[in-house]
């Protein structure tokens, strides 16, 4: 959008003095230019005024209220909070101790291995299920597709070894799991 106001080098220290914007973009926003300030524009203001810059971070408002016409806008933080899920992350405290043998980033297969491990004589594959809906957050169907893609890691038929037998794209290697009848069991 073209500017309302012609730029020139007297318009720019009235607004920065009169406005005090911290910022390029906002100084441009008193020119009429809607959002972020493009290279060309920014380039513009560096020609006419060489420490734009320096001004700029010096009138940056100390009041705490918004800048421009005084309406305040309420944004929300939209980021997930998965801490709050119950979900174990790095440096979230869990029930179960991170192992040290966990090929896994921090997330759901991480959680899934870590109870495998915690249980050295193995558990039931519905259990294994019910304790990493408990401690992830997540429904037992999202759960036990987590826990599938563990549990993918079968042992090798060919007398190979089995901590690189065949399993799903995700379930890393250097481990594999012992199944008897709906039991599992990790192996190192």
């Amino acid at each position: 959008m073209k500017a309302k106001i012609e730029l020139t080098t007297e318009a720019l220290k009235a607004v920065i003095d009169e406005k005090h914007p911290s910022s390029l973009t906002r100084l441009s926003h008193e020119f009429g230019y809607k959002g972020s300030v493009s290279g060309s524009l920014a380039k513009k203001f560096r020609a006419l005024l060489p420490g734009i810059d320096s001004m700029l971070q010096g009138t940056g408002t100390s009041s705490g209220k918004p800048e421009g016409n005084g309406k305040s806008k309420v944004t929300k933080n939209v980021t997930k909070d998965k801490t709050a899920k119950g979900a174990n992350l790095a440096g979230a405290k869990g029930k179960y101790l991170r192992d040290s043998r966990n090929p896994y980033r921090p997330g759901s297969y991480a959680t899934c291995y870590d109870i495998l491990a915690h249980h050295q004589d193995g558990l039931a594959r519905e259990k294994l299920i019910e304790l990493l809906s408990r401690e992830t957050g997540k429904d037992l169907k999202r759960a036990s597709f987590d826990a599938q893609v563990v549990l993918s890691a079968h042992p090798n038929d060919d007398g190979l070894s089995n901590n690189d037998s065949p399993r799903h794209r995700s379930c890393r290697p250097g481990f594999w799991i012992k199944r008897t009848n709906n039991h599992v069991q990790l192996m190192t």
